[in-house]
């Protein structure tokens, strides 16, 4: 009668465990319930190429529109902000006063 037991629950926990290790239809395990996923970027930013597009009076709209979000955005007093891109080394910081580019550096 122990033995029935025992071999009852090892079962019910094999068929829990097993339960709980769910599968995508391409056979990859799904990621945890609430988990954020992160994806990669799927083509680097040439930011030669951009700094040479980026022209003084250009809005954010039309900046965002070729180079996407930036990666970080930074407000100094309130009608100054610096945005921030990165592609392997390189660094390109884009001003806009107060809703169009007044300057560009590529470090």
């Amino acid at each position: 009668m122990k033995t029935a037991i025992m071999a009852i629950l090892a079962l019910i926990l094999v068929v829990g465990i097993s339960g709980c290790v769910g599968k995508t239809d391409s056979g990859a395990p799904a990621p945890p319930t609430g988990a954020a996923v992160i994806e990669e970027p799927t083509a680097k930013i040439n930011l030669v190429d951009a700094f040479a597009k980026i022209q003084e009076s250009q809005t954010k709209a039309e900046v965002v529109s070729f180079l996407g979000e930036p990666l970080e955005k930074q407000t100094v007093k309130s009608n100054l902000e610096y945005w921030y891109y990165e592609s392997g080394t390189d660094v390109l910081q884009i001003a806009f006063d107060p809703d169009t580019v007044s300057a560009k550096r590529l470090y």
